[in-house]
C-alpha cells in the first residue's frame, strides 16, 4: 500500500479546536485557486497541520470493486477485502491503529453518495473527531473540483469506457440520495459499456420523482435515444407535469426526433408525507415491492413503450397505478437486463433469485447503496463477468415521517 508521509506540525493543546478550524478554513480558501491536480497536495498539507503523517485519498471505481489512489504510484485496495473497503461499505470510520501511532480510514461522502475513503495516520494516539470533520471537507472539495477536471474520472476507471457509456454516465444523478423520510439508490451495469439504459430521480418539495428508461438497441444509437427520453422527462417534470403528461412528453419527443426508435420505462412518484406511491409502466418489467421478507410485483395495465403510441392512436397511459407504502418498504424498479443476465450455459438470473437476494440483504440490515453494490456484482458474476444487455436498477426505501 502506498503511503505519502508528511512532516507534521500538529495542532495540539489549548485552543486546538480553534486552530483546527483555521486549518480547515485555510484549505477552503486556498483550494479556490488551486489547479485540480494540486488537490491531493493541499489536502496533505492541511492534514499535516492537524497532526497527520499520512494523508491519502482513494476513489471507488465505477464497478465499486476497488478503491484507487488519486495519485500515481499507489496500490488499489479491494473494497470487499480491506479495512479501507469496510469504511467505504459501512459509511463509518474504521480504526487501524497500532502500537506507537494511530491510523484510520474515513469514508468520503457527498451527502449519502459514496466517493471513496481518506487514510490518515499520526505518530501519536489521536482523537479522530477533528479528522471526521476534515474528511467531510475533503469530500466537498473533490465534488467541487470534479466539475473542472477529468482527473478524478480517469482515476476511477479500471478499463476504457465506451462512447455510449460516456454519454450515459454524464447524464446521471449521484448513485445514492437519502433524507429522513426516504432513501434512493441506483446501479448501472455494465459500468464501462452501458448503452441504452439511464435512470433519474429528483426530490421536489414533498415528492420524490424517479424513472428508469431502457432504449431500443445498443451502443451510441441507444444512448442517443435514452438521452433524449431523459431530457424530455426532466423538461416536462420541471414544468410541473404529472405522470401521464411526463409520459406523453417523452413519447412525443421520441416520435419527433427519434422516429425509428422507442424506449420502455417506469415513471414513479412517492409522496414523502403519506407513503403514497404512484407509477406509470411503459412496456417495462413490473416493479417489485419488498415488505416483511416477502416480495410482490406492482402490476398494472401497462402503457405502450414511449415513441410508438401514435401508431396505435394512444397519447396517454390508460392507468396510473398506486399503492400505499408502509415504513420500511422497499421498491425496486429494474430493467430486464437484470433478470435476463445469464450464465454461459443459459440460466438467467431470474426474478426469483432477484427477489430472494433483496429479502436477504434487507434482513441483514444493509442500506440501499450497499444492497445495490452487492446486487450489481451478483448479477455480473452470475453472467460470468459479461452482460449481454444493460442492467439498471433504482431502489427506493420508505422511512416514513421521522
Amino acid at each position: 500500500m502506498a503511503m505519502t508521509t508528511v512532516d507534521s506540525d500538529p495542532v495540539a493543546g489549548p485552543g486546538a479546536g480553534d486552530a483546527a478550524r483555521r486549518v480547515i478554513h485555510t484549505l477552503i480558501e486556498t483550494s479556490r485557486e488551486q489547479a485540480p491536480a494540486a488537490v491531493a497536495a493541499g489536502i496533505r498539507t492541511a492534514a499535516c497541520h492537524l497532526g497527520a503523517t499520512v494523508a491519502d485519498v482513494y476513489l471507488n471505481d465505477y464497478e465499486q470493486r476497488v478503491l484507487r489512489p488519486i495519485e500515481d504510484g499507489g496500490q488499489a485496495l479491494g473494497i470487499d477485502s480491506t479495512l479501507a473497503g469496510r469504511a467505504f461499505t459501512t459509511d463509518t470510520r474504521v480504526d487501524a491503529s497500532a502500537d506507537g501511532g494511530s491510523s484510520a480510514w474515513f469514508p468520503l461522502l457527498d451527502g449519502a453518495a459514496r466517493l471513496g475513503v481518506l487514510h490518515i495516520a499520526t505518530r501519536e494516539q489521536q482523537d479522530w473527531a477533528v479528522f471526521d470533520e476534515f474528511a467531510g471537507l475533503v469530500a466537498e472539495l473533490l465534488v467541487c473540483q470534479n466539475q473542472y477536471t477529468d482527473l478524478f474520472m480517469r482515476v476511477r476507471r479500471r478499463q476504457d469506457m465506451s462512447l455510449a457509456a460516456e454519454m450515459c454516465w454524464q447524464l446521471l444523478r449521484p448513485l445514492t440520495f437519502t433524507m429522513s423520510q426516504l432513501a434512493v439508490s441506483a446501479m448501472l451495469e455494465p459500468a464501462y459499456d452501458v448503452g441504452g439504459d439511464v435512470f433519474d430521480y429528483a426530490c421536489n418539495g414533498g415528492t420524490l420523482h424517479a424513472a428508469v428508461f431502457d432504449a431500443m438497441g445498443h451502443g451510441v444509437s441507444a444512448a442517443q435515444t435514452s438521452s433524449l427520453a431523459l431530457a424530455a422527462y426532466r423538461h416536462a417534470r420541471r414544468q410541473g407535469a404529472d405522470l401521464p403528461a411526463c409520459y406523453a412528453a417523452v413519447d412525443a419527443c421520441l416520435r419527433e426526433h427519434r422516429p425509428e426508435t422507442f424506449a420502455t420505462g417506469v415513471l414513479v412518484e412517492l409522496e414523502c408525507a403519506t407513503g403514497l406511491l404512484t407509477w406509470v409502466n411503459a412496456g417495462h418489467p413490473s416493479p417489485m415491492l419488498i415488505r416483511q421478507r416477502a416480495v410482490r410485483r406492482l402490476t398494472c395495465v401497462p402503457a405502450l413503450p414511449m415513441g410508438v403510441s401514435a401508431a396505435f392512436g394512444v397519447d396517454a397511459p390508460e392507468t396510473v397505478a398506486e399503492t400505499q407504502l408502509q415504513v420500511g418498504d422497499r421498491v425496486l424498479v429494474f430493467s430486464d437486463g437484470c433478470t435476463e443476465a445469464a450464465t454461459p450455459n443459459g440460466e438467467p438470473f431470474g426474478e426469483d433469485r432477484l427477489g430472494d437476494f433483496l429479502i436477504r440483504e434487507q434482513s441483514a440490515g444493509l442500506g440501499v447503496a450497499e444492497t445495490l453494490r452487492r446486487l450489481s456484482h451478483a448479477v455480473t458474476d452470475h453472467a460470468g463477468g459479461e452482460l449481454q444487455d444493460d442492467a439498471t436498477v433504482v431502489l427506493l426505501e420508505y422511512r416514513g415521517q421521522q
